[in-house]
Order: structure tokens, then sequence, then C-alpha cells
């Protein structure tokens, strides 16, 4: 009887989808509108841009842009991952290999 229920239990498991990676593009598209919400930046942002030289976030901007990508991912950022956020390229690398992003 127990073996029975633990194999029906392995069967439901099995159909499971396994947890996968949004598109690296998609995420720098998505990175980047959070960025045109937030700031009147200049249309293409390269990569590198630094968020708080180039793009000038200050600590109430960064705030707001961890909080909208929060929202945009529905994916929490841990405090100490933010610190990570140096540039856009790090923000998107971050999301693109979350198995969480959505």
């Amino acid at each position: 009887m127990q073996i029975s229920r633990l194999i029906r239990n392995l069967r439901n498991f099995s159909s499971i989808p396994p947890l996968s990676y949004l598109p690296v593009d998609l995420v720098q598209s998505r990175v980047l509108n959070v960025v045109h919400q937030i700031k009147s930046v200049p249309e293409k942002i390269p990569e590198d841009a630094n968020l708080v030289v180039d793009l000038r976030f200050d600590s109430m901007l960064r705030k707001e842009f961890y909080d909208k990508l929060e929202a945009e991912f529905c994916v929490p950022i841990p405090a100490e991952n933010r610190k990570q956020f140096v540039n856009v390229y790090d923000t998107v690398k971050y999301f693109a290999s979350n198995p969480k992003s959505r």
C-alpha cells in the first residue's frame, strides 16, 4: 500500500513543470523599461552604464528602482544582493540567472 502511494506521489511531482530562466534580451528590455519609468535618460543606455555615476541614481531613485524591479519580475531582492547592482548589466544578469523571475 505505501509503495503504491509513494509512486502516485512521485507521478504527481513529475507533472510539475521545471523552473526555467527568462531570456537575457527579454530581461534587458524589461530592466531598461523600469529605468525609463523612473528617470528621464537617453533612449540608448549601454550595458555598462553605472547606476550612480552615469544614470545619476541617488539613494531614493535606487530604492524606487529595486521596488519596481521586484514588482516587474515577482522576485524579492534581499538587501545584500542590492549592493551587487552596480550597472545595468549586473541587474540584467541577476534576474536572467534567477529561475524564480517571471
